[in-house]
């Protein structure tokens, strides 16, 4: 309990006249103090900032969490004020393929963004892992459960843009949560085109032709064709898509220009390779989240058992 919250609770007087403390101006749950964390291992690091396992003492408990610490020098005012502003955003996001944001701590350096800890690594390790290859069903579950995830940030108006098996976390049980959104781009605050060590930074075999003009035109479409892209990395066992190529500027224009596609592979269910090839439709043909999810349904067993066990929980709650 803070001094303030002491204060406003007990009404304890402030001064001899009796004053106590009426309408507090109380921090943001989402705004963390350097107390609250206990910092762990290294998880990981970048060029921008350490990914380090720690707990977080909230009023309910402790949680296992993962800690982003941004490197001061990467950030300048109006990126902290813009990184607190989506934290505002985001702390309101809530489904189970989404990695949860538990908040920012801004106070002193180095910032750090703290998360949900996912025990399970990524999808991309876990698709080139030869010893443990997923299982079909397995593969199918990813399909689903990352659409799920993105149709949810679809309907809170939240654009990813960097969508990729990389940025999928699995949580202890194997479950899909979708990681590296929004908050990393601001914090980082460097422009997705600026060269780092010789090599571009962009995700240019990710993006869909409408980001790759200026100005990009960045949407939850632009979302789904990276969505695309996924499903292509699902079915190869994350085989890097145009792999063939390693000319950044061929990309790039056969991307903007139509000319460069990416193949359904072979293992790739059929109604799942009809979704994928939807997804490198034009814009304006392009279906949303939504269509996709609800297009899947029909079709994938692992859908169906999902979308029956969602209703029943509505059921309960509703009788609850």
């Amino acid at each position: 309990m803070t001094l303030i919250q002491y204060h406003y609770e007990f009404r304890i007087p402030l001064n001899p006249e009796g004053a106590c403390l009426k309408d507090p101006v109380l921090r943001q749950t989402w705004s963390l103090q350097i107390e609250q964390l206990k910092l762990g291992a290294k998880l990981g690091h970048g060029e921008f900032s350490d990914v380090i396992a720690g707990e977080l003492l909230l009023w309910d408990g402790k949680y296992k969490v993962a800690i982003k610490r941004i490197k001061a020098t990467k950030l300048t005012n109006d990126s902290k004020i813009a990184l607190l502003r989506e934290a505002f955003i985001m702390r309101r996001l809530n489904h189970p393929h989404v990695l949860r944001l538990f908040g920012v701590q801004t106070i002193q350096d180095p910032i750090m963004i703290v998360v949900e800890f996912a025990a399970g690594n990524s999808l991309k390790k876990k698709l080139k892992n030869q010893d443990k290859a997923p299982t079909p069903d397995e593969q199918e579950r990813y399909v689903y459960e990352i659409v799920d995830g993105m149709q949810y940030l679809e309907s809170q108006w939240v654009v990813h843009k960097d969508l990729a098996a990389r940025n999928c976390l699995l949580d202890a049980k194997g479950s899909i949560k979708i990681a590296d959104f929004g908050l990393s781009t601001i914090a980082e605050n460097v422009p997705k085109t600026q060269k780092s060590h010789g090599k571009a930074t962009l995700p240019l075999r990710w993006m869909a032709p409408e980001v790759l003009v200026n100005p990009p035109d960045w949407s939850s479409y632009s979302d789904v064709w990276s969505y695309g892209v996924v499903i292509y990395e699902i079915y190869t066992f994350c085989t890097h898509p145009y792999h063939k190529i390693k000319n950044q500027h061929i990309i790039r224009e056969g991307i903007r220009k139509g000319t460069l596609k990416l193949e359904i592979p072979e293992p790739t269910p059929p109604y799942i390779a009809e979704v994928m090839s939807k997804c490198f439709l034009p814009k304006a043909d392009r279906p949303n989240f939504e269509k996709l999810k609800e297009e899947l349904k029909l079709s994938s067993k692992y859908a169906q058992k999902s979308y029956i066990q969602e209703i029943l929980s509505r059921l309960l709650w509703w009788r609850n």
